[in-house]
């Protein structure tokens, strides 16, 4: 495989692993978000002493600042995405050239065997 294929195919790689992260740090948001709504409810509907209290803060606050990591981190990769352009054209962009340079790299192979057959038919000619 050519060099250029190889870099096509990383980019066809890292292009899917940028969509598949966004999409699993929205569920992971989305789990985080129901959660945090069960504690809501919690508190809503029960009583509670000063420490089932404070371990029911403790364990919003948890919730709560992973949330805020995770949506940090999606706006990080909704940043480059926006920047380089990733989207579904691009993609099918990134899969045309790879197969272009992939139908490129058969013809060269053809016609390289192509020229050893004729090589070895003309040393068999003048033997």
């Amino acid at each position: 495989m050519s060099r250029a294929a190889e870099v096509l195919r990383e980019m066809q790689r890292l292009t899917k692993e940028l969509k598949q992260s966004v999409y699993d740090l929205n569920k992971e948001l989305s789990e985080i978000d129901r959660k945090m709504n069960d504690i809501y409810h919690e508190a809503e509907v029960n009583e509670f002493d000063k420490n089932s209290g404070y371990d029911l803060t403790i364990r919003l606050q948890t919730l709560a600042r992973r949330r805020r990591e995770i949506k940090l981190e999606i706006t990080y990769f909704e940043e480059a995405n926006d920047k380089l352009q990733l989207d579904d054209d691009f993609r099918l962009k990134i899969h045309d050239a790879r197969m272009r340079v992939q139908k490129k790299e058969k013809r060269s192979k053809e016609y390289a065997y192509w020229l050893k057959q004729k090589k070895d038919s003309a040393s068999h000619i003048e033997a």
